[in-house]
């Protein structure tokens, strides 16, 4: 069961019942995904190797074709078309997508006329590419023979020459330094805090902590946890308990537990206020007295790597 949440109505990609097939002989690698990706936020998009991140953000990005489900932008009624979807967004991917014979300047200037982009326009978003990726050193130097960290930043660069809507990092931190992961991270940061809307995937559960506001994890091709990051890693000083259950809390079960300040984490998780340890107590009682038999329980300020692995946990626990 996914869980979906709506946090506000400005959104820019609504994604409802999405699957995906390679193969019709093979399982499914996306199970249909419901997804709300919010203007101006920074989502970050988690889950395993093979758990259907990237053939995600291709369809989002129109790298791919969608095969089942709608995609709408902008609130738009109408579905929206792999045209559309190339046009709005951009993606740095995880493979280093440039020239290396070709200089940094050449790299920019030929993904640059792929865009479309020419004379004023063009330059006007090279100058913002090369400031915001600090370029400005390197564009004469081929892009093969700069650090490892450098091509990450140049491959971001070319991710923004189109000015799109909704940019979509896959990993763009793997395998450098970590002085190129900050300065990478802080452009981000910046991109973001411009208004862009960011979907950035990440292994790096503490990067998506700094910069993320939102986190969705996909687990066997479905989303299995969506929701705010502060909600999960109870930023604010409120002390929580996060508590497993061994079955779904239904509705029945919300109803019984309404006095309480609780939030639903996943159908066998949720997250409850408590002040003390004898609060604890009771509320473990009153679980107990519902009919719901704790599995794990974790109490005061957690961390998102906790969360992502009872998830994960939580999902292969549910497969068939």
């Amino acid at each position: 069961m996914a869980v979906r949440i709506m946090l506000r109505s400005d959104t820019i990609i609504s994604i409802s019942g999405l699957a995906h097939c390679y193969d019709l002989n093979a399982d499914y690698a996306l199970k249909g995904i419901d997804l709300d990706i919010v203007r101006g936020s920074c989502l970050g998009l988690l889950g395993p190797n093979g758990a259907g991140k990237s053939t995600l953000i291709n369809i989002l990005n129109g790298v791919i074709p969608l095969q089942q489900g709608e995609i709408r932008l902008n609130g738009d009624s109408a579905k929206v078309t792999q045209k559309q979807l190339r046009r709005t967004s951009s993606i740095a991917p995880q493979e280093l997508a440039f020239y290396p014979r070709l200089t940094v300047q050449e790299n920019l200037s030929f993904f640059g006329g792929a865009f479309g982009l020419s004379g004023a326009s063009y330059r006007a978003q090279e100058d913002q590419a090369v400031s915001v990726c600090k370029l400005a050193s390197l564009m004469k130097r081929p892009a093969g023979r700069i650090s490892g960290g450098e091509k990450r930043r140049l491959n971001l660069a070319i991710a923004l020459l189109n000015d799109p809507d909704v940019l979509f990092l896959d990993e763009p931190t793997v395998g450098i330094d970590s002085q190129s992961r900050r300065t990478i991270l802080d452009a981000i940061i910046d991109i973001n805090r411009d208004g862009k809307t960011i979907v950035y995937t990440s292994h790096y559960m503490e990067e998506v902590e700094t910069i993320c506001d939102h986190v969705a994890i996909i687990a066997d091709g479905r989303i299995v946890l969506n929701s705010p990051i502060s909600r999960l890693i109870h930023q604010s000083e409120t002390p929580r308990a996060r508590i497993s259950v061994t079955s779904p809390i239904d509705e029945t079960h919300q109803q019984l537990l309404s006095g309480m300040q609780m939030e639903m984490l996943t159908p066998r998780e949720l997250s409850i206020v408590v002040t003390n340890s004898a609060d604890l107590s009771s509320i473990l009682a009153k679980l107990h007295q519902i009919g719901l038999t704790i599995d794990r329980v974790s109490y005061g300020n957690g961390k998102l790597d906790d969360v992502y692995h009872d998830a994960i946990r939580w999902a292969e626990s549910t497969q068939c």
